[in-house]
């Protein structure tokens, strides 16, 4: 695919932190990406506060895209976001050359960072994780990178001391996405991580936990339907240390990412976007809708924390 060059924004060498809102892809009913449903999706996120948009993850179905796909994502995704917010497109591969395609890619679209998860399917030793980073900072030494941390998917779980090995290693490794669901790995994370190392949480039922510990954001795949509530919960939390307000607010959260992730995360995200009148169609295979009752059960939540429209009410 030809790329099409962005300029470096001024937000690409800046901190980040705050809700980074892990994008749906957009299909049409029979399976392409749907170019034109990004826009909208990206004005939404971006008009709910949220300080970065992460295109291509999990969240975005990127296993089930080609190359070219991923990079007319990340190149809609861009275009619409420019100036705005952070770019942060998701890079990470099975084969380590598609990744530093991608990483490169990445660059000319003007990214403030990149998330990389390691390949998965065959177990790695942590020199050949390494090896991999390093590979992908070489192909873009000038793009930060969000090394994601997704055991479930991986095999591989890290510990503090790899982590601070990884960040000697490859100093481009700035930032942290745990996904693991371990709420006493991120604590020990954020207490003994380098100050070279930014941490966030990627467990959505885990945000509270994360955010009280002291974790710098959330990227978080619900904020593709709920960006205004969530961002509205991490300044309680994060910036106005209200935690009673948190509290309050994540009752109404919580419920709502336990059904995501028991119902089956990217089809259940999607279905939370249509019901807020997000168009962004269907999931592809093997991915399948969410059943009917789930579909029931995720209305009624939004219903309960007042996100029954786009207009995503914090009530």
């Amino acid at each position: 695919m030809k790329q099409n060059r962005i300029e470096s924004q001024d937000n690409k060498t800046a901190d980040l932190g705050g809700i980074m809102a892990a994008l749906v892809t957009p299909f049409t009913n029979d399976g392409a990406v749907d170019r034109e449903s990004i826009a909208p999706l990206v004005d939404f996120v971006l008009e709910g506060g949220v300080t970065g948009v992460i295109p291509c993850g999990s969240t975005g179905e990127f296993a089930a895209l080609t190359m070219d796909e991923r990079m007319e994502v990340v190149e809609a995704v861009a275009k619409t976001a420019q100036g705005r917010a952070a770019l942060i497109p998701h890079v990470g591969a099975l084969r380590p050359s598609d990744a530093a395609e991608l990483m490169s890619h990445a660059a000319s679209q003007g990214a403030a960072a990149a998330m990389a998860v390691p390949p998965f399917y065959d177990p790695l030793t942590w020199v050949e994780v390494i090896a991999y980073y390093e590979a992908l900072s070489a192909a873009a030494p000038d793009v930060p990178i969000m090394a994601y941390h997704y055991p479930s998917a991986t095999g591989g779980r890290i510990t503090i001391e790899q982590i601070d090995e990884l960040t000697r290693a490859v100093p481009a490794v700035r930032y942290l996405k745990d996904s693991s669901g371990d709420a006493q790995l991120v604590d020990e994370l954020l207490a003994q991580a380098g100050d070279g190392l930014t941490v966030f949480n990627g467990s959505d039922s885990l945000t509270f936990q994360g955010l009280t510990c002291g974790a710098s954001g959330s990227v978080w795949g619900a904020a593709s339907f709920m960006p205004r509530l969530a961002v509205e919960f991490f300044k309680a939390v994060h910036d106005h240390l209200d935690l009673e307000r948190g509290r309050q607010m994540w009752r109404k959260i919580r419920p709502i990412c336990r059904l995501l992730e028991e119902a089956g995360y990217a089809a259940a995200v999607k279905a939370a976007c249509e019901l807020v009148g997000l168009q962004v169609g269907p999931t592809r295979a093997p991915l399948r809708p969410i059943a009917p009752e789930a579909r029931r059960q995720l209305q009624h939540l939004l219903d309960e924390a007042g996100l029954n429209d786009k207009a995503g009410a914090v009530s």
